[in-house]
């Protein structure tokens, strides 16, 4: 904890040092939400349901995915995706590994990004006023945010996993684009989707349905079997993905 603090406010006094720059990265964060609930608007406007999603459960799933994106963009998404590739190439992952930190938790956490900050906590006050407004079982909700916490797990190994080929090759930005591209799915319902590909995303690939599996929950489409099953998934993953970057790390060979 004291070293995320550490990080954190490191980060945060490098990152407002250019305040024009900090401030038209906020704008640009708010506008990239205010389109996104805009388009999702101006469908509904029009159609009144789309298998179980309105007007009035809809806010709950773009919500939660933004939840979910702004706490990824705020901790490992560029670390493990972008920054791990340069660090490799400039020779900086050597400091990485000889400091007394879990060289994980090192990689994944060291560059804090507040520019999701900021937008992150407004998504959280218009979360809570939703679920108060729709007065929401506190069971529920506690369900709901044992969901959160799992589909970051989920999303964190999956990109985890993927971040350590970097340690067999050099992909400069393909990785970030794969699993950008796959994070997308999040932001359709999944009921939308064919029979074959929902129990296939479920079942199989729950990263690319993680936004949804929270707002489902939320809004009583999901039971507690699911849930469970969700949970069991998230720790297996993590499992072998913390196994599979040891192994990785092993391949590694520093430029010293």
């Amino acid at each position: 904890y004291k070293i995320f603090s550490l990080l954190a406010r490191l980060n945060f006094i490098h990152q407002t040092s250019y305040r024009p720059s900090f401030f038209f990265a906020l704008v640009g964060k708010a506008l990239h939400v205010v389109t996104f609930w805009a388009f999702a608007d101006a469908i509904f406007r029009n159609v009144p349901e789309i298998l179980g999603w309105n007007r009035q459960t809809i806010p709950l799933l773009i919500l939660t995915i933004f939840v979910i994106e702004f706490l990824l963009g705020i901790t490992f998404h560029r670390n493990l995706l972008y920054f791990l590739v340069r660090w490799i190439k400039n020779g900086d992952y050597d400091f990485h590994l000889t400091r007394p930190v879990n060289p994980i938790f090192m990689t994944a956490f060291r560059v804090i990004d507040f520019f999701d900050m900021i937008p992150l906590l407004i998504i959280i006050g218009m979360l809570a006023w939703y679920i108060i407004t729709q007065d929401i079982a506190p069971y529920i909700v506690f369900g709901y945010l044992v969901l959160l916490i799992v589909a970051y797990i989920i999303l964190f190994s999956f990109t985890l996993i993927l971040s350590s080929i970097n340690f067999w090759t050099f992909i400069t930005t393909g990785l970030g684009r794969v699993i950008e591209s796959v994070e997308r799915l999040n932001r359709f319902p999944l009921d939308a989707l064919p029979k074959f590909w929902r129990v296939a995303l479920f079942y199989v690939v729950p990263v690319a349905v993680a936004g949804n599996i929270p707002a489902k929950f939320l809004i009583g489409t999901w039971s507690w079997t699911q849930l469970l099953y969700i949970v069991c998934f998230a720790v297996v993953i993590f499992v072998v993905a913390v196994k599979f970057w040891y192994s990785a790390l092993k391949h590694y060979q520093s430029v010293a």
